[in-house]
């Protein structure tokens, strides 16, 4: 394994996560759980038709009501209820490594402000020295500005020093 000097990344001062699928993921892809949902109020929805659709259906939303509603319709009106899992056993003894060695850690998400109770249910949220999500903030990933947020936040003299993992 590479040091992190011998990379490059001497000047890291925060690391920053992007949540899902990098710390969290659905137990089951959503057009299972919306056909689950559908076949128990007398519906029988065909599977496939569901996985097609629903990337479209999901991209329509988010560009009629970008952020998760933010300002506009509101969170809840995005999701039903759904079921998480921790995507790698060694999150947490790795984010607890990194906050041993002095740097600073933080999810940025395009998410709302629900992904705190699930950071909180699966014991990250000490772990975690900011949580800023899009929904709340109404700035989507990729836009710079969420990551200023977070350059801001740490007083970073230049965004070399942060580091994302994840979907940008």
């Amino acid at each position: 394994m590479l040091r992190a000097q011998e990379k490059g990344f001497v000047d890291i001062q925060v690391i920053s996560f992007d949540v899902m699928n990098t710390i969290l993921t659905l137990r089951e892809p959503p057009h299972i759980v919306y056909a689950r949902f559908a076949r128990q109020y007398g519906f029988s929805p065909d599977e496939s038709k569901m996985k097609a659709a629903f990337p479209i259906a999901f991209s329509s939303f988010a560009d009629e009501f970008p952020a998760f509603g933010h300002k506009t319709i509101g969170a809840m009106e995005w999701w039903g209820k759904t079921e998480w899992k921790i995507v790698d056993e060694e999150t947490i003894p790795i984010l607890e490594r990194l906050r041993l060695k002095g740097i600073h850690t933080a999810v940025i998400s395009n998410f709302d402000f629900r992904l705190k109770k699930l950071l909180d249910d699966f014991h990250l949220s000490s772990l975690l020295e900011l949580v800023v999500l899009s929904g709340e903030v109404g700035i989507e990933k990729p836009n710079s500005r969420i990551f200023e947020l977070v350059t801001d936040h740490f007083h970073l003299k230049s965004p070399k020093h942060l580091l994302h993992i994840g979907e940008i």
